[in-house]
């Protein structure tokens, strides 16, 4: 008799460690995160209503939240964008886009001395981005050319070369340079 309800015992031990052995990995194994950009280069952006990207060749969406701390120390670098491009004359549109409501993001814009040429409010189901900040470059057709995830670097004193190339390109003169250098 001893030796069935060992083995009961036995039965049921393992039968709870496998349950908790579940429960846990349901808890705490990786699931996939969804891409918090989905726009890759050559893919269309969704129409944001009010907006139009043929209305330049090229236009730098900078998505940001009031709140996130990343776009603030950010900010800098945008608007060495915007001295940038005023210097250089490209035919460039700096446009803000946000999921607040447009009149919080334009006391952001301005409590920051940040002045894009468009701000944008829309939704996130609308332009399903999940971080902030992101800057996505994209043609008068609304194709992206190219996205930048995350705070923008300002070691050295100015916008990461990589975005600096993407907008300006590799040959500009000293009066661009001197815009993009971080105040």
């Amino acid at each position: 008799m001893g030796t069935r309800l060992d083995a009961a015992a036995n039965i049921a031990t393992m039968v709870a460690c496998a349950a908790v052995i579940a429960a846990m990995m349901v808890r705490y194994w990786p699931r996939s995160q969804p891409d918090p950009m989905p726009y890759k280069t050559g893919s269309a952006l969704p129409h944001i209503q009010g907006f139009d990207y043929n209305s330049s060749s090229r236009t730098l969406l900078v998505v940001v939240k009031t709140t996130c701390v990343h776009c603030t120390a950010s900010i800098p670098v945008y608007r060495a964008l915007v001295r940038a491009r005023d210097v250089s004359r490209m035919p460039l549109r700096i446009v803000v886009v946000g999921f607040e409501d447009v009149g919080a993001l334009r006391r952001y814009a301005l409590l920051h001395d940040f002045r894009p040429d468009e701000i944008v409010s829309t939704s996130q189901h609308a332009l399903p981005i999940l971080g902030t900040p992101v800057l996505v470059l994209a043609d008068s057709n609304g194709r992206v050319i190219k996205t930048w995830l995350g705070e923008q670097n300002t070691e050295g004193g100015g916008p990461h070369e990589d975005l600096v190339a993407s907008l300006f390109g590799a040959n500009m003169g000293e009066p661009v340079r001197a815009a993009l250098r971080v105040r």
